[in-house]
């Protein structure tokens, strides 16, 4: 049976059962953790030991701004827990820049959409084919959502990497190449090379992804009916984003 988190009055969150959330995800073999929530230092070990225990592991922690607006420290957890060893995230506007609420962008590693994210209408035009669930979803707002994005993006890397190791022409990456992927400065590398913004507002904070899979959505629909280019496509994004040992 795996750990849930449980809430208490004002929806606070148990440190003990997010203790227990996170061991149970490390023993279940995760690869990645996102954490979306913020707790006050607690007084006990019981959080930090569970979050050493996920980082002894080599799992990814990507852990969200508390989205107080005020303050120069992280003076929360899980992101002020080790914060050389977690990814931290905050929020931004579809424009790329920082989300108010968000805190100091120097505090973070990156910050992701977050505001509004799931809309009754697309950047490219109406959601005339989208499915009644998708049309009548709230927008979602708040780190929270640029955490989980942010960990979604470390998945599809390592899923790259992994389609590469499998299918890949020429040289491939080795396993150490994927395996250092679990370490967070290297992860961070590997999504700071989709592309960066490099506007004075976003700090060099904000991810482009567009900047490689574009072309690379673009590709894969030309070749819809040949996986095996399609796997060529994937593979070499991998090669370009994954920094080689």
């Amino acid at each position: 049976m795996g750990a849930k988190l449980t809430a208490g009055a004002g929806a606070m969150i148990n440190v003990d059962s997010a203790a227990q959330a996170i061991r149970a995800a490390v023993d279940r073999k995760a690869t990645i953790i996102s954490i979306s929530w913020t707790v006050g230092i607690p007084k006990s070990d019981t959080l930090g030991n569970a979050i050493q225990y996920a980082l002894d592991n080599d799992v990814l922690l990507f852990c969200s701004s508390r989205d107080s607006g005020h303050g120069t420290g992280i003076d929360y957890y899980p992101a002020g827990f080790r914060r050389d060893a977690v990814i931290k995230i905050g929020a931004a506007e579809p424009s790329g820049s920082p989300y108010d609420w968000a805190g100091p962008i120097e505090n973070l590693d990156f910050i992701f959409p977050g505001v509004e994210v799931v809309q009754r209408h697309t950047f490219r035009g109406p959601t005339a084919g989208a499915s009644k669930e998708i049309r009548e979803m709230e927008p979602k707002t708040g780190s929270s959502v640029a955490t989980a994005l942010g960990a979604g993006l470390a998945a599809l890397v390592i899923y790259c990497a992994r389609i590469n190791q499998m299918y890949a022409e020429g040289e491939k990456l080795s396993d150490a190449d994927v395996a250092k992927l679990r370490r967070s400065a290297f992860m961070i590398q590997a999504i700071r090379n989709f592309g960066m913004s490099t506007s004075d507002v976003t700090k060099n904070k904000f991810v482009e992804v567009w900047r490689k899979l574009d072309d690379r959505t673009q590709r894969l629909a030309q070749v819809r009916a040949d996986s095996n280019e399609a796997r060529k496509i994937v593979a070499q994004l991998a090669r370009d984003l994954i920094p080689v040992v």
